[in-house]
């Protein structure tokens, strides 16, 4: 143990010290990591006093299949909230990413009350609602009707996402391969190659965790899963989440409650645009704070549902992307890196 563990969250940053030895971008890293940190700064008193149990809970797993045959029908389910150009271009990229998807799939847009409503080429047909109601809501509606059209596996990614053409080719092989297997989390990368966007890779930020007892993920995050329909006939979202913050965490925690697995499928590739590389280091640097601070936000909610959830928390492992190891070093882009 080192001294780290005197600070707040001081052993996230101490774990983090002792899994990056011998990369030479580890006090950049850990610069980085303190300023996410700093973004949940008001919880760490009231998770504190909460407590948590001592032993991570444990999941039984259901012993019924995901049920997926190889004839199975897709359907892709996308919240969006468009308000800015820059959101507008990227749901058009991600809908002409989904266009080149190697796997038939029927493609479902919700919009959650954008401010004007949006229109997309055909044969994409727009579900709107009225007001806007949150991602966990939208995405309720949409699985909803993914259901009523017979869909056998529901898809799910975000607006400001670009999933791989092989993407939706890779989760159904997944199911197939992987029976038991209810839930799959896919590999996210992220698009921008700034010092941010290569933290978040090696962070794992948008992989979910892997329980390091019984196997499986403890959650994955919605810009990158997909669930056979038994399970989202049995779920949905908590709609009492008002942003994209910590629902999808909770949604795979009842998951794990309920005996379903959720397996990782590092073939199911999807680039998250953070938007890091088109802005100023300063403008850069505050967007990421805001992520974390929302995600700090949804916090509270999540250990309310489950106040079990940070003991099965510390029972899990990021997920870094693969090809961190594969491109060049970290120092060398935080070199750059801190030009945002």
């Amino acid at each position: 143990m080192s001294c780290l563990t005197l600070f707040p969250y001081g052993q996230t940053l101490d774990y983090w010290w002792e899994a990056l030895r011998g990369e030479p971008a580890r006090l950049a890293f850990l610069f980085t990591k303190a300023v996410e940190m700093h973004a949940f700064r008001h919880n760490f008193r009231r998770n504190r006093q909460r407590g948590y149990p001592p032993a991570a809970p444990s999941f039984s797993r259901r012993g019924d299949g995901n049920g997926v045959g190889p004839d199975a029908q897709v359907a892709v389910v996308v919240p969006a909230f468009v308000y800015t150009a820059e959101h507008a271009t990227m749901l058009a990229a991600l809908c002409n990413a989904l266009t080149g998807q190697t796997r038939a799939h029927r493609l479902i847009v919700v919009d959650d009350g954008s401010p004007q409503p949006i229109h997309l080429p055909d044969p994409v047909k727009v579900h709107r609602l009225e007001g806007n109601r949150g991602p966990a809501a939208t995405r309720n509606r949409g699985i909803a009707l993914a259901i009523a059209d017979g869909a056998e596996i529901i898809a799910l990614t975000d607006s400001d996402c670009r999933p791989q053409p092989g993407w939706l080719e890779a989760l159904v092989a997944a199911f197939l391969e992987n029976p038991q297997a209810h839930l799959l989390s896919g590999m996210t990368q992220s698009r921008d190659r700034c010092w941010l966007g290569r933290y978040h890779d090696r962070n794992g930020t948008l992989n979910g965790r892997r329980l390091t007892e019984g196997g499986g993920l403890l959650y994955g995050p919605t810009c990158n899963m997909a669930g056979c329909r038994a399970v989202f006939e049995a779920l949905r979202f908590d709609e009492a989440f008002p942003s994209a913050a910590a629902e999808d965490i909770e949604f795979c925690y009842r998951a794990n409650r309920l005996g379903y697995r959720i397996a990782h499928c590092a073939n199911a590739v999807v680039e998250h645009d953070f938007g890091y590389d088109q802005l100023p280091p300063h403008r850069a640097w505050a967007r990421f704070y805001r992520q974390f601070r929302r995600y700090a936000d949804g916090e509270p909610l999540l250990l309310e549902r489950h106040p079990d959830y940070l003991a099965a928390f510390t029972g899990s492992v990021e997920i870094p992307v693969a090809r961190a190891h594969s491109e060049p070093s970290l120092t060398a882009r935080a070199a750059e890196g801190a030009t945002a």
